[in-house]
């Protein structure tokens, strides 16, 4: 049973980075698109 909760872990842990990693892509993207105008918080 130990295997399977340290992968469940692992797999939560991989789960977040890619959400955070594609927020922070699709953020950056926005902002190079649109230069960064007054509802853009890329600073």
């Amino acid at each position: 049973m130990d295997w399977i909760q340290g992968f469940l872990v692992f797999l939560s842990g991989i789960c977040a980075l890619l959400f955070l990693f594609r927020k922070f892509f699709f953020k950056s993207k926005l902002a190079n698109k649109k230069g960064c105008d007054h509802n853009c918080d890329c600073h």
